[in-house]
């Protein structure tokens, strides 16, 4: 598949600019199969990458200026890398800029470039689109210089430039997961020491990645205020309890003898981060162990989390988790990514993957009364220059 999806990219470059493009970067998305919230939190997180990806077709440009196409918005920017260059950008082209600016921050050597940028990752869906198109954005100023970028610093500064210069206050997994990823693995990252361990996802399942239809923007929902509640609930642990520098330090003990410090908001908030840190270590055995059955039933407990004691579900990620329950194959749904909309993911029986999708889909639109699609996902590559594929030399 990219392979293909690098070819198409090449063909409209071509049909754009009139030339040929110098090599093609890639960077995936990522599912989170379990660990939501919890990474701003210093805790644990398990995502994988998956096959749907950014891929962005490029030719440097000997005047530095950045000349860049997006075909999920059909619209085209021209700017220099400078701060003035902002004021007059739409809000998409602010991660491009914002990515270029991260990397010259860092006293990186960066290029120019004329791009052509197409995705498969759906926007707003919870599959870390902004993470794909950063990373991928960051392979293409980079060029052939990316080879001397180590990886986590690759994450780190697309991350950068989502929060300095987007405004989204996201934790380290999307970018990490998108850069790290490896076929057949998920990844088990403790999202404050930055160490991880590759965990094999069995053969016999299939991840199975269901879009709500309804669209969150992070930094106009609820993102940031439950960020705000857990530094709060921080703040007060940290003066109460020995040791406690973040909610990744608290133990359901503790949490339960200092309850009436924090009040019923806070309380449940820590409750899901110290339970969802727990789960995750947890699922991450499980997964290792190609036991299914525990694994779905760690998701289900994730998402019950969410929904009442983090409060970032909605309406219709409950409709897709209940409609998924009782269908053949199935072991376990969550929703997956900020929330507030977007995706759930549901660990699926590989044979079954296919009809559960189907139906899935069927049950929902029948019941919300609104489109969805779903997509059968296996962990996979991370990002990387895939060069110009064969199908696309000689036109």
């Amino acid at each position: 598949m990219p392979q293909a999806s690098a070819a198409a990219a090449v063909e409209s470059f071509r049909k754009r600019y009139g030339k040929d493009p110098a090599d093609v970067a890639f960077a995936p998305g990522r599912v989170n199969v379990i660990g939501e919230h919890t990474d701003y939190n210093d805790g644990f997180v398990l995502p994988a990458a998956v096959d749907l990806a950014t891929y962005i077709a490029f030719a440097p440009r000997a005047d530095g200026r950045v000349r860049f196409y997006s075909d999920m918005v059909d619209e085209e920017v021209e700017f220099d890398l400078d701060a003035k260059a902002k004021e007059g950008l739409p809000f998409w082209a602010h991660y491009p800029w914002g990515v270029g600016m991260s990397l010259l921050e860092k006293g990186l050597e960066v290029q120019g470039f004329d791009g052509y940028a197409t995705s498969s990752v759906p926007q707003g869906g919870g599959l870390s689109s902004s993470a794909s198109f950063e990373v991928s954005t960051a392979l293409a100023y980079l060029g052939r210089r990316a080879s001397k970028v180590r990886k986590l610093d690759l994450a780190v500064l697309a991350r950068r430039a989502e929060n300095a210069y987007v405004g989204t206050n996201c934790g380290i997994m999307d970018q990490f997961s998108s850069v790290f990823g490896t076929e057949g693995h998920a990844i088990l990252l403790d999202c404050r020491s930055l160490k991880y361990r590759q965990v094999g996802f069995p053969q016999a399942a299939a991840l199975v990645v269901a879009d709500t239809g309804v669209r969150h923007v992070l930094g106009e929902s609820g993102y940031h205020r439950r960020q705000e509640e857990c530094a709060a609930a921080a703040g007060i642990l940290a003066e109460a309890a020995k040791g406690v520098k973040n909610l990744r330090d608290v133990s359901i003990l503790v949490l339960n003898r200092k309850a009436a410090l924090l009040g019923d908001v806070l309380f449940r908030r820590t409750r899901h981060v110290v339970t969802e840190n727990a789960r995750v270590k947890e699922a991450a055995d499980a997964m290792a162990a190609g036991d299914l059955k525990r694994l779905g039933a760690l998701m289900g407990d994730s998402h019950r989390s969410l929904k009442f004691d983090y409060e970032v579900s909605c309406a219709q990620l409950d409709t897709m988790v209940d409609l998924a329950e009782g269908l053949e194959g199935h072991y376990g749904t969550r929703m997956t990514g900020g929330g507030f909309g977007g995706c759930t993911v549901s660990l699926v029986d590989s044979g079954k993957a296919g009809d559960f999708a189907r139906e899935l889909v069927r049950r929902y639109e029948a019941a919300a009364k609104n489109k969805s699609a779903a997509y059968i996902v296996r962990p996979g590559r991370g990002a990387g220059l895939l060069g110009l594929p064969e199908a696309a030399k000689g036109k």
